[in-house]
């Protein structure tokens, strides 16, 4: 499957194959973003979010076979547009579009 990071100003498309590492990877970003949102305390959300930025940069790195030169382009790029590329790399792996766990409840 072709991949791209062209929104966060990486004009590089990939043929990836979904693998369990990659699945992996992707549920794990997913888990620490949910353990934040879902955090009794404020520090422990903070902590989480931030967890979890290293977490959807390391993700495209690997997944991209980034060079540290791209990979500090990622972390200068707006944080809005990183997380629709991993948005975007979640929805092919999984097929569908991910959703947040707010968006979840909401839906139940």
């Amino acid at each position: 499957m072709k991949l791209t990071l062209n929104n966060v100003g990486i004009k590089k498309t990939v043929n990836v194959t979904i693998t369990n590492r990659i699945a992996r990877n992707a549920l794990q970003v997913a888990k620490t973003a949910n353990a934040s949102e879902a955090a009794d305390s404020e520090d422990v959300a903070l902590t989480g979010q931030i967890a979890m930025i290293g977490e959807v940069i390391d993700f495209l790195a690997d997944v991209f076979k980034l060079n540290e030169k791209q990979i500090d382009r990622i972390w200068d790029a707006g944080f809005v547009e990183t997380q629709n590329a991993f948005a975007d790399v979640s929805a092919a792996i999984f097929g569908a579009q991910p959703m947040s766990p707010t968006e979840e409840k909401a839906k139940k």
